[in-house]
C-alpha cells in the first residue's frame, strides 16, 4: 500500500481513495485458501494516522503478517490481532548492508524472518505461527460529549483525502481533494453542487470571490471557475505548482507560489504585480493589513511587501540557514504595530511592523511550532505547543508576556493547523483529528471532540457564526454554538 506523509510535518497516511481501492481489490481477488501479506512503509502503529481504518479492512481477510520498515530496526509486534514485523533497512550503519527474507510456509502455517547481511550467513530473527482469526479483536472507540449550546456535525465524507482548508460563503463550502478535484457542497444539504478536475493533488484552499472560485493548482495553474457551476472560465500557467492559500481583498487575489508572490486582478484575471526574489515555496496564507502584505516562505525569510506594487518593505529571518526551520507554513499575527510568528525552530518572535526590527524572541518550555492565531482585537496571540497546550501571549507592549495556558489533552503535537477565535471561543485542532474549544474569557477548556484520526487542516467561520473544518481523511465538520 502506498502512503504519505503527503505534506510537510504530516504523519503517515493512506489516502481515502486508496483504502477504498484496497477493500474493493481484496474483496474481488481473495479466494478460498488464499492468504494476504500486507506491506507498507509504516507499521500498524500510531505513526500511521489512520492505521485503524487500514486494520478494519485487513481484518476482513486472512492477513498473515504486516511487513514494514520506517524505524530502520528489527521488531516483532501485534496490533489488534494482526502480526506485524518491522524489518531492517538496506544500510544499518557501520558497514552492515543487507536485506530481509520472509519465508512463508503456508502448509505448516509458520513465518520465518531472516536477516540477510551481505557477506554473512542468514540469521533467523523471528519464527511465529501465522494467525488469521481476528474475530475477538475490536477497535477502541472514543466517546464524545458536547456541552449544551454546542453542536458538532459531520457534514460530508469525500471519496478521497482532503489536504486543503475550506473556502466558505453564504451558500457553499469549497475544497480540493487528493484526486485533484475542486468541489462545492451545499452548506444545508451537504450535497455536491459541482466539481472540477485538475491533473494533480490539490493542497491550496480555493479562494472565494463574489463571482468566482480561484483555484491554485499543483499542476502549475491558477484557474478561474464560475462560482455557480464550477465551469472553467480562464486558466493561467502562473509559476506554480501552488501549495499556498491565496487571500482575496477587494478585487485583488494575493497568492504565494513557487519562488514567487503575485497579485492578480480578480475580475480581469490579469497579473497586477509579481515579486520574484523568493528561493523556495510559499505555503501558508498571507496576511493583508493596511498597505502591507505579510507572508513567510520556505527560504528562511518572512517578508512584508507593499500591497500596491509588490515592492519589498523589509524581510527577516532567524539567522539559521536551514530551510526546514523557516516560517514557511505559519499565518502571521499582524496588528497595528507588530508582526508575530512561530516556526519549526520552536521560538515565538515579535517584530516591529514598521521596519522588521526584532522586539522579542522567546524559546522556553512552551514548544511552539507552526500553529498560530490571534484575537479579533489584535491584543493576544494564541499558539499550540508540541505538548498539546494552548498558550496566550500578549501583543501589547514591546516585551514578551505569557498571559495564560491550558492543556488541551492532545499530547505530542506538530500539526500546523491555524488557531481561530470566533464569537468568544477559541478553536484548535490536532494531528489526530481532535477538536478543542476554549472559552476566550475564562480560558477554560469547554470540551474536546474526536472528529477522526487524521490532521485537522484549519478552521473557517461564516457570517452565521458557524465554524467549519476539514480533516485529511476526507471529512468536513461544522461546529455550531447557540
Amino acid at each position: 500500500m502506498n502512503c504519505g506523509p503527503f505534506m510537510k510535518m504530516g504523519d503517515g497516511h493512506i489516502k481515502q481513495e486508496d483504502l477504498i481501492w484496497l477493500d474493493k481489490t481484496l474483496g474481488e481477488r481473495v479466494q478460498p485458501g488464499m492468504k494476504v501479506l500486507s506491506i507498507n512503509h509504516y507499521p500498524l502503529l500510531d505513526d500511521l494516522d489512520n492505521y485503524k481504518d487500514y486494520v478494519n479492512i485487513l481484518k476482513k481477510y486472512p492477513v498473515i503478517t504486516h511487513q514494514s520498515g520506517h524505524y530502520h530496526r528489527w521488531k516483532q509486534y501485534e496490533t489488534l490481532g494482526i502480526s506485524g514485523v518491522m524489518l531492517r533497512s538496506l544500510d544499518m550503519g557501520k558497514g552492515d548492508y543487507g536485506y530481509s527474507l520472509l519465508d512463508v510456509d503456508l502448509n505448516r502455517g509458520w513465518m520465518h524472518v531472516y536477516n540477510m547481511q551481505l557477506g554473512a550467513e542468514p540469521e533467523l530473527k523471528y519464527a511465529y505461527k501465522m494467525n488469521t482469526d481476528f474475530d475477538d479483536f475490536e477497535l477502541d472507540t472514543q466517546r464524545n460529549e458536547v456541552p449544551a449550546g454546542f453542536e458538532v456535525t459531520k457534514l460530508f465524507a469525500d471519496n478521497a483525502s482532503i489536504f486543503t482548508r475550506l473556502g466558505v460563503d453564504d451558500k457553499c463550502i469549497y475544497f480540493g481533494n487528493s484526486l485533484g478535484y475542486c468541489k462545492a457542497i451545499d452548506k444545508v444539504t451537504a450535497q455536491v453542487k459541482w466539481e472540477f478536475g485538475t491533473d494533480a493533488m490539490l493542497f491550496a484552499r480555493p479562494a472565494v470571490s463574489k463571482k468566482f472560485i480561484i483555484l491554485p493548482t499543483a499542476d502549475r495553474r491558477l484557474v478561474w471557475l464560475d462560482k455557480a457551476t464550477g465551469k472553467m472560465l480562464w486558466a493561467h500557467d502562473a509559476n506554480g505548482p501552488y501549495v499556498a492559500d491565496g487571500v482575496i481583498e477587494g478585487n485583488v487575489l494575493y497568492q504565494g507560489g513557487y519562488k514567487t508572490f503575485q497579485a492578480w486582478d480578480v475580475n480581469k484575471h490579469k497579473l497586477v504585480w509579481q515579486y520574484d526574489a523568493i528561493n523556495n515555496y510559499c505555503q501558508a496564507a498571507p496576511v493583508i493589513s493596511g498597505n502591507d502584505v505579510v507572508f513567510g516562505a520556505w527560504d528562511t525569510n518572512l517578508r512584508v511587501l507593499n500591497k500596491k506594487d509588490g515592492a519589498l518593505k523589509w524581510s527577516w529571518n532567524n539567522g539559521n540557514t536551514a530551510n526546514l526551520l523557516s516560517p514557511g507554513n505559519v499565518v502571521p499575527c499582524v496588528n497595528a504595530d507588530k508582526v508575530m510568528i512561530v516556526a519549526p525552530d520552536r521560538v515565538a518572535t515579535a517584530l516591529s511592523r514598521a521596519d522588521g526590527k526584532q522586539l522579542w524572541r522567546v524559546k522556553n518550555e512552551n514548544k511552539v511550532r507552526e500553529s498560530l492565531g490571534m484575537s479579533p482585537d489584535g491584543k493576544v496571540a494564541y499558539a499550540k505547543t508540541m505538548d498539546g497546550e494552548l498558550v496566550a501571549m500578549s501583543l501589547e507592549g514591546n516585551e514578551y508576556k505569557l498571559l495564560w495556558k491550558v492543556d488541551m489533552g492532545f499530547g505530542y503535537e506538530h500539526a500546523p493547523c491555524i488557531v481561530l477565535e470566533h464569537n468568544g471561543y477559541i478553536y484548535a485542532g490536532s494531528r489526530r483529528g481532535r477538536l478543542a474549544v476554549i472559552n476566550a474569557a475564562t480560558h477554560a477548556l469547554e470540551f474536546t471532540y474526536t472528529m477522526g484520526s487524521s490532521e485537522v487542516n484549519g478552521f473557517e467561520a461564516d457570517a452565521q457564526g458557524n465554524v467549519y473544518c476539514s480533516l485529511i481523511e476526507g471529512t468536513i465538520y461544522r461546529i455550531s454554538h447557540k
